[in-house]
């Protein structure tokens, strides 16, 4: 009996000085705002590698930063006056974010142990220009969209085996307005079902990557899914969320549960606004399924870079 095989690890947006890269979801850019102690728009003027020395538990400790200077060209939150200086990693496993000199990044900093302002590879922190979409978003200037709002889809992408990986892919596309939460920690948290005798019935899914050797009998008895899905409705979403901004497709893999029977996989999910109300994603009602899978079917093959691309709005 398999369980929900799920790596939760927990967001640290100042990536604390102790520990080792840790990574969990990041929020969507106006709750990234909130959070920020400040975010901007800059350059990178230079960049000088120094030891910093803070006391922790009354104990002095010893790390090494980069720290970056910043032209700011427009500042959404924190000091508006001058150039500004963040610290972040040097990279080898300490969440650094690779900056180069002369090139422009949107920059979510925190003010971490010492005072000074970090960001890392945790954070929204990323290459930027004035008219990307984030700082559109940012700024209150996103145009609205032009397409009928319509419910999220999920459709085949193709087939792949390519490193290690057996099994379909699929296009995860949110038609709404506005963005769209399921629960997508490291891989993502799906339902299951095998159609048996002209029936949908749900079943254990398959979170490895490749097809499942158990038995038909074992995936679908009641007390596994049971048992499967007690573990999938404990999951914190807080901790584990993903989600797809308006008009964006993401790609999903999934492995075949079954070699015998049609599947198909679905995901739960809530609106942003939704979210953010305190709408469980395990609670919701809203589910969308993919097209079924009939074994031994040709489809498309894909290489491990199509099958993984995302595909631009």
């Amino acid at each position: 009996m398999r369980s929900i095989a799920i790596a939760l690890t927990f967001w640290f947006a100042t990536a604390p000085l102790l520990l080792p890269c840790s990574c969990g979801p990041q929020p969507p850019p106006l709750k990234a705002l909130e959070a920020a102690d400040a975010v901007f728009l800059g350059t990178v003027e230079s960049i000088q590698e120094r030891d910093i020395e803070v006391s922790i538990n009354s104990s002095p400790s010893r790390f090494t930063r980069l720290f970056v200077t910043f032209t700011p060209e427009i500042v959404f939150k924190g000091d508006r006056k001058g150039p500004i200086t963040v610290s972040t990693g040097v990279g080898g496993g300490d969440c650094g974010f690779e900056f180069i000199v002369g090139k422009s990044y949107l920059v979510y900093s925190y003010v971490e142990l010492g005072g000074f302002l970090y960001t890392s590879i945790c954070s929204r922190t990323q290459e930027s220009s004035r008219n990307s979409r984030e700082i559109l978003e940012l700024q209150g200037r996103l145009p609205k969209p032009k397409k009928k709002e319509e419910p999220p889809t999920l459709s085949l992408r193709g087939r792949i085996n390519d490193s290690g990986y057996n099994g379909y892919v699929f296009d995860f596309t949110n038609n709404l307005h506005e963005r769209v939460f399921y629960i997508g920690m490291p891989g993502s948290a799906y339902l299951t079902q095998l159609l048996i005798d002209d029936k949908w019935v749900d079943c254990v899914p398959n979170y490895g990557i490749a097809p499942s050797k158990e038995s038909d009998i074992t995936i679908v008895s009641s007390e596994n899914v049971a048992a499967w899905m007690k573990d999938y409705k404990e999951v914190p979403c807080e901790q584990a969320y993903s989600y797809i901004d308006n008009g964006a497709t993401v790609p999903v893999f999934a492995s075949p549960p079954s070699v015998k029977h049609p599947w198909r996989i679905g995901f739960q999910y809530v609106t942003e606004s939704g979210f953010y109300s305190g709408d469980k994603i395990q609670e919701s009602n809203r589910i969308v399924w993919s097209p079924p899978i009939i074994p031994d079917v040709k489809t498309r093959d894909l290489t491990f870079t199509d099958a993984f691309s995302q595909k631009a709005e």
